[in-house]
């Protein structure tokens, strides 16, 4: 596939803290990300840092891909913060960029879809980083370094970048007041079809991710109210995607909540018949000791004790 080279981008080749460091500017930024990279070391299995669930084997970010490619739908959960979780991103995208034979799109949590025409604009080339900064930072607030690669990757080989998000005054509403509080103009912004179906399993899996320890009171019901409304708006934009090109492949970046089988995956299996491949990485409530197949496909290995948590 023909790239375009970016004049000033950094080269996506780089690795090993002594890369990271030359392409980092913010000095905050770099401390935090250096000490992440130094202290959340990586498995040395010797078949590799990707744990498959089925059949608890090892392998490597190629071997994963490789097995998984049949996959229409791949979801690469991360936190927000953590540098290590969007470099796993990175070499997941670029995995499947290269060996896929249909072409890729990337559907984000980070951005809503009124700024999609941006998001063309960017990957077409036709602006420039210092205007795409503005409107990254209007739809997100942790740190454009964290992503800046993927996106720099996404702009190099001309691979969609899809919104998937509402604004997030909607969720943030339910989240204090219930999907009963949204009016008819906040309901107008969700996608068609999309209700607020909290379960008895989804209660116990929102319990588990985020380690709710008070009581099951009308603020919890409100917080899952406001996830499987996020899950199942996500799951519908991205649908929506898919049914105006259904040839292309689509790897979801989206939290870890969201990206755990029960979030968005299960919203799509809801609504259409497609194969998912769920990665996760190894975090200190989801580890090789307990993780199940009802959660993820793989889990990338990590030191969860020594990771940035967020």
């Amino acid at each position: 596939m023909k790239t375009k080279r970016i004049p000033g981008a950094v080269p996506f080749v780089q690795t090993g803290v002594a890369a990271v460091c030359a392409r980092l500017r913010p000095p905050l930024a770099v401390v935090l990300i250096l000490a992440t990279l130094l202290t959340a070391s990586c498995s040395t299995e010797p078949d590799g840092p990707f744990f498959r669930v089925a059949d608890r084997s090892y392998s490597s970010v190629s071997g994963a891909v490789f097995d998984a490619i049949s996959s229409q739908v791949f979801l690469v959960g991360e936190h927000h913060d953590n540098p290590l979780h969007h470099r796993t991103q990175l070499e997941i995208i670029r995995e499947i960029h290269e060996k896929a034979e249909k072409p890729l799109a990337i559907g984000l949590e980070m951005f809503e879809t009124g700024y999609q025409a941006e998001l063309d604009r960017w990957i077409a080339g036709n602006l420039g980083l210092d205007d795409f900064l503005k409107t990254y930072y209007r739809n997100w607030d942790f740190p454009w370094v964290l992503y800046r690669d993927i996106f720099l990757y996404a702009r190099e080989h001309q691979i969609p970048l899809v919104a998937l998000n509402i604004p997030r005054e909607v969720t943030r509403k339910v989240a204090r007041q219930g999907f009963a509080s949204l009016g008819p103009e906040e309901l107008a912004l969700l996608p068609s079809g999309v209700t607020c179906d909290v379960t008895p399993d989804y209660e116990t899996f929102i319990q588990r991710v985020f380690e709710w320890h008070g009581k099951k009171d009308n603020s919890f019901s409100n917080f899952c109210e406001a996830q499987v409304l996020w899950d199942a708006i996500m799951a519908a934009n991205l649908l929506q995607y898919h049914e105006q090109a259904p040839s292309m492949k689509l790897v979801v970046l989206a939290g870890g909540g969201h990206a755990w089988k029960p979030g968005i995956p299960r919203q799509i299996t809801m609504r259409k018949d497609l194969e998912i491949t769920v990665f996760l990485p190894e975090t200190h409530q989801l580890q090789r000791k307990n993780v199940s197949a009802r959660d993820t496909d793989y889990l990338r290995l990590f030191n969860p004790d020594r990771q940035h948590r967020g």
